[in-house]
């Protein structure tokens, strides 16, 4: 079979797998109510019916083990952490030091605000975090790595991530938005594919994912509108468009996207830079 129509299968495969499974874990929720019980078994199931799905597809299709998608372990945990903690407090804190504004809080009782936490953490945060990695970062990119080689990887896996995003988009979102989100998310998946190819993990850009979703999404959201997931919103004075994100936010605004591209360009320079001492070894 051609390599390009393999390609193009596989990347199919990859979408059904991770839809289906996204499908099927959040009739938890349709069926439980918005609780924190519900968030949390959505989380679970989410994570379990990820690593089973692939672990058939390979077994059975491609005939590896899953390892060999990078669903390994990795070291240097610490680093990844605190690379995963500083890129979103350090966007946020461009905006309130810089740009002027007020703080929003969600008014809301023990009950709510746990809900609240719970759906921001263990659903944007830790289930989409893992999950868009296995699939993603884990299955296709491999995928396409193996047949059409890795820096088209990066691209084409980068291009799809960017654009199934495009399924959130709101009423209130104009081309502007549209257009902002597209290109954030493909320098997003660039990032966390940049991440994976350093690291050799697909566990490192799955922390950094966590953290950016828990804290951006769940925690703290930075616009011109109140989030309606996060439990505090500075709300900005003006929407200065690409510099604030227009009325997405802050995950595409340009400081969140000069944050992405600074990974991006660590990543290569310290993989470049491991790859030249290896040779002299």
């Amino acid at each position: 079979m051609n390599k390009n129509i393999k390609t193009g299968l596989y990347i199919i495969i990859g979408l059904v797998g991770f839809l289906i499974t996204s499908i099927l874990s959040s009739i938890v929720v349709l069926l439980l109510g918005q609780t924190f019980i519900s968030f949390l078994l959505q989380m679970i199931f989410s994570i379990i019916l990820s690593i089973i799905f692939i672990k058939i597809i390979c077994v059975k299709i491609h005939h590896i083990e899953l390892f060999e998608l990078r669903i390994c372990n990795f070291k240097n945990k610490l680093k990844w952490i605190l690379c995963g903690i500083l890129l979103p407090f350090s966007v946020i804190m461009f905006f309130i030091i810089i740009m002027p504004g007020y703080f929003e809080y969600a008014e809301m009782d023990n009950n709510q605000l746990l809900n609240k936490i719970a759906f921001g953490i263990l659903c944007i945060g830790i289930s989409t975090g893992i999950t868009e990695e296995l699939w993603f970062r884990g299955y296709i990119m491999k995928m396409i790595e193996n047949n059409i080689g890795k820096k088209l990887s990066i691209i084409i896996t980068a291009v799809i991530f960017s654009l199934l995003h495009i399924i959130n988009i709101e009423s209130s979102y104009n081309t502007f938005d549209i257009l902002l989100l597209i290109i954030s998310g493909i320098i997003v998946g660039i990032m966390f594919a940049s991440i994976v190819y350093k690291s050799g993990s697909i566990w490192t850009a799955v922390i950094i994912h966590i953290f950016w979703n828990s804290i951006i999404g769940g925690i703290m959201h930075v616009g011109i509108n109140q989030s309606e997931t996060a439990i505090y919103t500075y709300i900005l004075d003006k929407d200065l468009n690409i510099i604030t994100g227009g009325n997405i936010g802050i995950e595409v605004s340009l400081p969140a996207m000069i944050g992405y591209l600074i990974i991006i360009i660590i990543c290569i320079y310290r993989r470049k830079e491991y790859i030249e001492k290896s040779n002299v070894a």
